[in-house]
């Protein structure tokens, strides 16, 4: 992601673009560091492919480069092999490179492995009709959320969120829900992550976090009240699977005039953990 910094020229100070590597990429390089075992040319490849978002048509270069902090001479290397490898289509139209099917097969394998999504899809499509809003199931990605399922009810206000959109997780109760159910040692790392990159909000943010913390501890869902949307409220729930272990959470959300915290506490919360526990048989 680029950042802007000031500049004294001829004429004053001006803005420049200043490239920093993406939290993975600085990740990536601490790793290999300390272990030689990693492979810091796949890692780059990744991020190239991370860098991808679902608005984003095409990108060149340029912008890849921008996005992910690595140099454009090794972008162009990478993203040529990875066009010949199939997971990047050049358009020569644009001078820019799309997503290829080979990466559209991986995000399906990885559906295909869940089981939460289909078993739960029917319930949640009632609940998200229920009460008019969206219900959605989410997987934690480093410092963020990605969604994995969505169902939208009548009055839904997020028909711009779908499935493989990222959504914070510092600011929302599912983002909260999966810290909540992650192992010891990842939650460290993120809170750590989290404590670099806004250290003077640091001590607000997991103030709100262990506010939540507790909430999941005494009755199994958390709640925000204008945490992620100032107009909007929202309810999460922690879920691993059984089959496979993964760390999963659905959560509700729904504007703040139809979807008020006593709601939240008395209905759609217990509604959501419900489904939930109706998935692990018990």
């Amino acid at each position: 992601m680029a950042r802007r910094r000031l500049e004294r020229g001829g004429d004053g100070v001006t803005a420049a673009a200043v490239r920093e590597p993406s939290r993975h990429y600085r990740r990536g390089r601490k790793t290999a560091e300390a272990d030689p075992r990693f492979n810091m040319a796949l890692a780059r490849g990744l991020e190239i492919l991370r860098a991808f978002r679902p608005e984003d048509a095409c990108l060149g270069n340029a912008d890849l480069a921008d996005r992910t902090g690595i140099p454009k001479a090794t972008i162009t290397r990478l993203t040529f092999t990875l066009g010949e490898l199939g997971y990047l289509t050049y358009l020569p139209a644009y001078g820019k490179y799309a997503l290829a099917a080979g990466v559209l097969n991986l995000g399906f394998s990885v559906l295909a492995q869940t089981e939460a999504n289909v078993r739960a899809h029917p319930a949640m499509e009632a609940l998200a009709q229920d009460f008019g809003g969206t219900v959605g199931l989410a997987m934690r990605d480093g410092t963020e959320v990605v969604i994995l399922d969505i169902a939208r009810g009548q009055a839904t206000w997020t028909r711009n969120t779908s499935v493989g959109s990222r959504i914070p997780l510092v600011s929302t109760c599912v983002g909260w829900s999966l810290l909540h159910a992650a192992d010891p040692a990842e939650r460290r790392q993120v809170f750590a992550e989290l404590e670099a990159a806004d250290p003077a909000a640091w001590p607000q943010t997991r103030k709100r976090i262990q506010k939540a913390f507790g909430e999941l501890d005494r009755r199994g869902f958390c709640i925000g009240i204008g945490a992620y949307h100032a107009l909007a409220n929202s309810t999460g729930v922690p879920y691993r699977e059984p089959a496979t272990g993964k760390v999963m959470a659905f959560y509700c959300s729904g504007l703040a005039s139809a979807l008020s915290q006593q709601d939240l506490e008395e209905v759609w919360g217990p509604r959501l953990l419900a489904l939930a526990q109706s998935l692990r048989g018990g």
